[in-house]
């Protein structure tokens, strides 16, 4: 009897315009195309074809299985190849089945399933997620057999969603003009059933004609406060206020025509007020400006106009906070941080080359929506080099003035490793420390083409759902990456010594950098692990082993840049030879 590990269903396609019509399989070495074992097919037909192969072709422990398609006029495709487990006595058939999530507790501390209950449906294993908490996830498996030999972990990441529950209101509160503190305002009464009163007054006793400010916020069951949210209004009152006033409007600018201009709303005979959308003072600049306005009485006629001038008060700028004034030693792909200015809703941010005529020398420019820190991308600033900077802020649809500008200088002595990636799937490593250990900013002039990135123990950086579980890239790792269109990485740092390079790998599947300066055949790369006996096999982005039982080595040359796929009989420490 057979024990397989790894399954493969292949659907075939079209082969160079033509109907597919048989596939050949060989294990281990190729015997030349057309010399496998030949299994004629239709051109429609799905095939499982490891079932099919006689147990008497394997040897035991892990065995290399290929397959390639032909088409009727016996023109052959590539060899596509997978790798076996095979034990070859009953006794050693697969029976329990173990996962666990997250972390690792050790072979055989993982929960149980026995396969060998007949109520066990093999092709749908359930696994109860009771008890873990909201987020992202990763599950792993792994299976042994009668004689305790444990196959290697696989392991899938999966998010579990949170199920909100109602959160109920207590109390809400508003106050205008300056904030009295929370808890410290005038009280907006929540209704039954968690309702918010639509509208609730607000008394304007004592206040005169101007522009203003009114803020709310609420309370919920757990003691926590809202954001407070803000909008400006205006008040125009009428010393001759009658009740025979029905209508009124207001402009600022040019009249744009009797019953054409913005509507006033009553909020007592003979005083008015209104509500401003954020973007009706958009434009306006600091300082004083003119509201006009008229009114309407029951008979339909129109006032004469009222005008009353209000003041846009000019708002703080932000205070820069990194890279410091004068600072030395800046990072390429540094993160700028500043402090936030009060109900700002965005900030600018720029770079120079030239303090003096700042504006000709900008190098960079970028917004960002309410947050007080930015990324600058790989590519905008050189080693070794002095720049000028400065942020202002967006309060109001109106921006403030400019921070004053801070200077800085770039670190010097790095060297730049380039690895290109191409588009789909990429397995890549780095021989260079990169002076920045965040993987966002490490990746951040490309994240606009790269989909997804995983790291050996299938941890994920995700930029389109901002979802990063790896955060920093460590050198003796290698990483997955999937790109919608090619591009090229740039990471900048120290070159590493790799004879000071300890990386561990455990047993099972690791996937692990190359971190000598120059290429070297795997054999001699990796002759440690060769001659302890535990490296079983190799494997690089493209599909190419090295398999040094079986004296097979289609990799040729390990390279700079480049990542691989390692499996361990056990754990051991690899050194890479001097460059």
């Amino acid at each position: 009897m057979k024990t397989i590990i790894f399954f493969i269903i292949i659907i075939p396609t079209m082969l160079l315009s033509q109907d597919i019509d048989k596939y050949e399989y060989y294990v281990g070495t190729d015997p030349g195309v057309g010399n496998g074992t030949i299994v004629m097919v239709n051109a429609d037909e799905s095939v499982a074809f490891l079932d099919s192969i006689p147990s008497s072709e394997f040897n035991p422990g892990l065995n290399s299985v290929c397959i390639r398609f032909g088409n009727d006029d016996g023109i052959w495709g590539l060899a596509k190849c997978m790798f076996i487990l095979y034990t070859p006595t009953a006794q050693d058939s697969i029976i329990v089945l173990e996962y666990f999530f997250d972390d690792d507790p050790g072979l055989s501390e993982g929960v149980k399933i026995d396969l060998t209950e007949e109520s066990i449906d093999l092709d749908n294993i359930e696994v109860s997620i009771v008890g873990l908490e909201t987020g992202l996830h990763k599950i792993g498996m792994r299976a042994t057999n009668n004689a305790k030999q444990w196959s290697p972990t696989v392991s899938q990441t999966f998010f579990v969603a949170k199920t909100i529950d109602p959160i109920e209101l207590v109390s809400g509160e508003y106050y205008i003009g300056d904030d009295p503190g929370l808890g410290m305002a005038n009280e907006i009464s929540i209704g039954p059933s968690n309702q918010i009163i639509d509208e609730f007054e607000i008394g304007l006793d004592g206040m005169s004609s101007g522009l203003y400010t009114l803020c709310v916020r609420f309370l919920n069951e757990f003691d926590e406060w809202s954001s407070t949210q803000c909008s400006p209004f205006f008040i125009q009152e009428y010393f001759d206020g009658t009740p025979g006033i029905v209508d009124g409007e207001w402009w600022i600018g040019t009249d744009p025509g009797v019953g054409n201009a913005n509507a006033f709303r009553f909020v007592e005979p003979g005083k008015m007020a209104t509500l401003f959308d954020q973007a009706m003072l958009t434009g306006l600049a600091p300082g004083v400006h003119t509201i006009y306005s008229r009114v309407k009485d029951s008979s339909g006629t129109w006032s004469m106009i009222y005008n009353v001038d209000f003041t846009i008060n000019a708002q703080g700028v932000p205070v820069l906070v990194y890279p410091a004034d004068m600072a030395e030693d800046v990072e390429i792909i540094p993160t700028s941080d500043w402090n936030a200015v009060a109900s700002a809703t965005s900030y600018n941010i720029e770079i120079s080359t030239d303090f003096v005529e700042f504006e000709d020398n900008i190098i960079f420019s970028e917004s960002v929506d309410f947050l007080t820190d930015l990324i600058i991308p790989e590519g905008i600033l050189d080693t070794n080099k002095t720049y000028y900077w400065r942020v202002n802020a967006t309060v109001g649809g109106n921006a403030t003035d400019w921070s004053a500008y801070y200077t800085f200088t770039t670190k010097e002595d790095l060297v730049k490793f380039v690895i290109q990636l191409s588009q789909g799937w990429n397995m890549v490593s780095s021989n260079v420390e990169s002076d920045v250990s965040s993987l966002l900013a490490i990746t951040s002039a490309i994240t606009d083409k790269m989909v997804i990135m995983k790291d050996n123990v299938g941890n994920i950086y995700f930029p389109e759902f901002e979802i990063d579980l790896i955060e920093n890239w460590d050198i003796t790792q290698g990483y997955q990456i999937f790109m919608n269109e090619a591009a090229n990485l740039n990471i900048w740092g120290n070159q590493v010594n790799p004879t000071q390079e300890v990386i561990s790998l455990n047993a099972g599947w690791n996937m692990v950098s190359y971190l000598r300066n120059s290429n070297m055949a795997p054999a001699t790369a990796l002759i440690s692990l060769v001659q302890a006996g535990v490296l079983v096999i190799v494997k690089d982005n493209l599909g190419n082993i090295y398999f040094p039982d079986f004296e097979i080595d289609t990799i040729e040359l390990m390279r700079p840049g480049q990542g691989y796929q390692m499996f361990l009989m056990n754990a051991f420490d690899l050194t890479y030879p001097a460059n």
